[in-house]
């Protein structure tokens, strides 16, 4: 079975730095499941495993931090690598069709 990972983005209304992002990392970091966490200035994105963790575990886990923080839609940005094999495949679809090269005709 292959796992999949899911991301949830939880907003903050305050900038987290310093100290809070340190609570914040050690919450998460503990729970069964989590595989990344990505910070930005008022935001923290969970990277997680959806059959070992879910967005309520997760919340429950954020309570425990002194800021108030809501879920919202998580919008990653692609790396360069990744969305390079996406045009590539784009383009490929686009030049062979769904069927392919074929490599006899």
């Amino acid at each position: 079975m292959k796992n999949y990972l899911n991301t949830v983005r939880f907003q903050s209304e305050k900038i987290i730095s310093g100290e809070y992002e340190n609570n914040v990392q050690q919450e998460l970091n503990g729970l069964e499941g989590v595989e990344g966490l990505h910070f930005g200035l008022d935001f923290v994105d969970v990277d997680y495993y959806p059959q070992l963790a879910s967005p309520d575990s997760l919340r429950k886990a954020l309570s425990r931090v002194p800021f108030d923080f809501r879920e919202s839609p998580a919008k990653r940005n692609r790396g360069l690598f990744s969305g390079l094999i996406s045009n590539m495949a784009k383009e490929n679809k686009k030049t062979f069709g769904k069927k392919g090269p074929s490599c006899c005709g």
